[in-house]
Order: structure tokens, then C-alpha cells, then sequence
């Protein structure tokens, strides 16, 4: 019971009733989360609307394009404006998502400033082609599957575990 007791104490954020009536300092030896993190679980199968059709890429790319099969992997990266750029795992640059495909990400805590996507993580969902600014041109639709563990943010739980025993 004494372990379990000390690995409670070590999770509570929150000063203990007694140390603040005796006036001790209190300070945290464990990282302390500032923002509640959960399991991140995000599944998209892009199509049309998902992807900006008129990038230069996707017109520059047509041959490398074609080329792919369903299941083929590709990378997501920090694009231009703010979107997601479509790279082959080289580092080519195939197109880029649209902008509300970039909010859908951002919704799902999924944004160019916290986030690298993991190999696996998207692929080819379908390769289509659409006749944009007077020609057809074949465009790279991605399948982005995400399933993450992150910390989860175990505050409350631990203080409530501690509430027991005061």
C-alpha cells in the first residue's frame, strides 16, 4: 500500500490541505501536462473535395502519378498557406490537401505545428482523374489512418485517489 500511496502522491497536482496549513513550499518533480491529451484516432478517405485539384504539382507530376497503386505509401508535410502537402516518401511533391480537409486535421488536434505523420500512417486511396483549367489531369487522393496513444492526462483521476485517503 505504501508504493501505491507515494505513486499517487507523485500524480497529484494539487497542493495537500496539510502542506499548505504549515506553510511548505511544494514543488513537482513530475512534468506536469497543460493540456488534456487522450488516444488519437483519426480515419479519412480523401476525395475530390478533400484535395486541391489546381495545384502545380499535381499538372508538374502527371507521369509519377499514374504510376501509383492503391495502398502505395506517401507522406503528408507542412505545405504552402498553411496545408498539407501530398509527397511521395522521396520527397516529391505530388499536391496538397484542401482547405477544409487542413481544418478537419486541425479539428482532430491534427496541425503543422504539433504533428509529423509516421510511415503507415497514409497511403493511396484512389487515383482519379478530373478535368481541371481546360485539360484532365490525374490526381493522387489519400487515405490517411491514424491511431495514436498519447499521455493520457491523469489529474483528476489521481486527485480524486487522493481525496480517499485525506
Amino acid at each position: 500500500m505504501t508504493r501505491a500511496r507515494e505513486e499517487l502522491i507523485l500524480l497529484a497536482i494539487t497542493d495537500h490541505i496539510a502542506l499548505n496549513e504549515i506553510g511548505l513550499p511544494v514543488t513537482y518533480d513530475v512534468p506536469i501536462p497543460t493540456e488534456p491529451t487522450g488516444p488519437l484516432f483519426y480515419h479519412a478517405e480523401c476525395g475530390a473535395h478533400d484535395v486541391h485539384l489546381g495545384h502545380e504539382a499535381t499538372t508538374r507530376e502527371q507521369d509519377r502519378i499514374q504510376a501509383l497503386r492503391e495502398g502505395d505509401p506517401l507522406q503528408l508535410v507542412p505545405g504552402t498557406r498553411g496545408r498539407w502537402a501530398i509527397t511521395t516518401p522521396d520527397g516529391i511533391t505530388l499536391g496538397e490537401l484542401s482547405k477544409d480537409q487542413t481544418h478537419d486535421l486541425m479539428i482532430h488536434r491534427i496541425t503543422q505545428h504539433n504533428f509529423t505523420f509516421a510511415d503507415g500512417e497514409v497511403s493511396v486511396y484512389q487515383i482519379s482523374r478530373y478535368f481541371v483549367d481546360k485539360t484532365w489531369r490525374w490526381v493522387v487522393m489519400p487515405a490517411i489512418q491514424v491511431a495514436r496513444l498519447q499521455a493520457l492526462d491523469t489529474t483528476d483521476i489521481a486527485n480524486d485517489l487522493l481525496r480517499i485517503y485525506e
